[in-house]
């Protein structure tokens, strides 16, 4: 009987001191884990924002790692078969897969099946690749197939896409192929 009375009183004391102490671990785990994330250069501002991203698999940022300016744009792309694009080439080394500076402005690469790859700096250089019954095909599928639309700013008077910034990046890339 007293082995049994030991280990009441043991599981007790267990429950009753982590119960206690579990906001002061989850505190130091958190602090650790940030510092963690200090020396490879992510910085966490809130202690608690490692919690709520503790599931996050993939974190898309923009260059400096900020999530701060809220706009996105299209800036490399294939329509079809037609015509593989990347718009100023200089400044999206990245993207040298779709277009190599090197070629002419158009070229045409047999393992792509003479796909013709562009160089843009305005949407006016993909304008004699793509049939006028193509753009028109390709600003309805746009426009059929997003939820973010248009409208006018009431304090600049400026356009401005109400909705999801990939899908208004979409749109804005449609009315530029106009």
């Amino acid at each position: 009987m007293a082995f049994v009375q030991i280990l009441i009183i043991s599981v007790t004391l267990v429950v009753v001191a982590i119960l206690e102490g579990l906001p002061l671990a989850v505190t130091l785990v958190l602090s650790f884990a940030t510092r963690r994330m200090t020396k490879k250069n992510l910085l966490v501002r809130v202690l608690g924002s490692c919690e709520t991203m503790v599931n996050a698999s993939v974190i898309c940022t923009d260059k400096t790692g900020t999530l701060t300016q809220n706009t996105m744009t299209v800036i490399a792309g294939s329509i079809g078969i037609h015509a593989k694009f990347v718009w100023q080439p200089k400044h999206n080394q990245s993207r040298t897969d779709v277009v190599d500076e090197r070629r002419s402005h158009r070229s045409t690469d047999p393992g792509i099946l003479g796909t013709p790859k562009i160089s843009l700096s305005t949407s006016a250089g993909l304008m004699p690749v793509l049939s006028p019954q193509l753009r028109k095909l390709f600003n309805a599928a746009v426009a059929i197939n997003t939820t973010a639309f248009e409208d006018v700013d009431p304090a600049t008077h400026q356009k401005i896409f109400i909705g999801s910034k990939t899908e208004g990046a979409l749109l804005n890339f449609a009315i530029e192929l106009n």
